[in-house]
């Protein structure tokens, strides 16, 4: 009997500690069951190295020396390294405006907006803007008034011109007014030139080398010129009076050109043709020019148009938005030239369109 009393209490017990223990969910006789926190393979116990939410395991995204976790300063992903090519400090990414390579930081030369780039339309180095008075290809840069003068004061050869049709105007005249200019000849110096386009200096000085140009008109003729006139000034082989009233003239105006007072193609009074044509935009289309005996123009730093035998004989410099042209003989011109050269190739009709910029 008290045996079995005995034996009941052990059964009792045992119960109430099984009891117990299913209760705590906990099995001390398992070490891998995976909810102990002391057994080192519990993945929220915080001290197993893989858990990933260890501190110093390596791989945790916060724990600041992982290189992948975003936030450690030589990873190289992180936005503030200094090494991370979309960070934009680092100078070699192309968004960072200081790095020379950014296309809207200003200092980029290909970038089209830096004024010294060459490429920006509005600059005014780039020979195509529209700005830029060199560039000789965009007439609707300067407005063009519908007048020619030709100027015969200051001793230059009058419309009567030296000889027969030498140094005569008349069919000039004639090719402008038919193309709907307003042409002018007169050794009065006009009051305005406001709508005038083209001006011939036809020889000044030719008959008195003292009659010098006036003040007035010198700075007219600048004013005429910065605004986008076109001056040509014709000169004659050496036995006229001289170059002095040309050479003071030249100088007042700023010019590099000078003329000089001998004659190329001598004994060709009547007819010399050269195929020594410039590639100025004025020259166009020109590929041979007639003219009589020529003095020779010395350009120095202006621009050869036409020469002969390798010296020049035409020569044209940028003043402003215009033109100074410089020719060492009126026969390239004249009533002579026009009628005489063009059978026999010359384009000369084709040289005074230039002049007088008609399309």
């Amino acid at each position: 009997m008290k045996r079995t009393l005995l034996l009941g209490l052990v059964v009792c017990l045992l119960s109430i500690n099984a009891l117990i223990l299913a209760c705590s969910g906990e099995d001390e006789t398992n070490p891998t069951d995976g909810d102990d926190p002391t057994d080192g393979d519990d993945p929220t116990d915080g001290d197993d190295p893989t858990d990933g939410d260890d501190p110093t395991d390596g791989d945790d995204p916060t724990d600041g020396d992982d290189p992948t976790d975003g936030d450690d300063p030589t990873d190289g992903d992180d936005p503030t390294d200094g090494d991370d090519p979309t960070d934009g400090d680092d100078p070699t990414d192309g968004d960072d405006p200081t790095d020379g390579d950014d296309p809207t930081d200003g200092d980029d030369p290909t970038d089209g907006d830096d004024p010294t780039d060459g490429d920006d339309p509005t600059d005014g180095d780039d020979p195509t803007d529209g700005d830029d008075p060199t560039d000789g290809d965009d007439e609707e840069d300067v407005p063009l008034g519908n007048q020619v003068l030709l100027f015969t004061g200051h001793s230059g050869i009058g419309p009567e011109g030296v000889y027969e049709s030498y140094g005569k105007h008349d069919r000039l005249v004639q090719r402008y007014e038919d193309a709907g200019l307003t042409v002018s000849v007169t050794d009065q110096w006009p009051d305005d030139l406001q709508d005038t386009r083209l001006i011939v200096l036809c020889v000044p000085g030719s008959g008195d080398e003292e009659d010098l140009f006036t003040e007035q008109e010198v700075v007219a003729m600048k004013d005429f010129l910065d605004d986008g006139g076109v001056i040509y000034l014709e000169n004659e082989k050496s036995f006229y009076s001289g170059t002095l009233v040309q050479q003071d003239l030249l100088t007042r105006l700023g010019s590099a050109i000078r003329q000089n007072d001998d004659a190329l193609g001598e004994g060709g009074y009547y007819g010399v043709m050269t195929t020594d044509i410039g590639d100025h935009a004025f020259m166009e289309g020109i590929d041979k020019l007639g003219f009589g005996e020529s003095a020779e123009v010395l350009p120095n730093t202006a621009e050869t148009l036409v020469s002969y035998q390798g010296k020049a004989i035409v020569a044209a410099e940028s003043h402003g938005l215009g033109l100074l042209v410089v020719c060492g003989d009126q026969s390239m011109l004249d009533d002579h030239a026009l009628e005489t050269y063009p059978p026999d190739g010359g384009d000369n009709l084709l040289w005074a369109d230039a002049l007088a910029r008609l399309p």
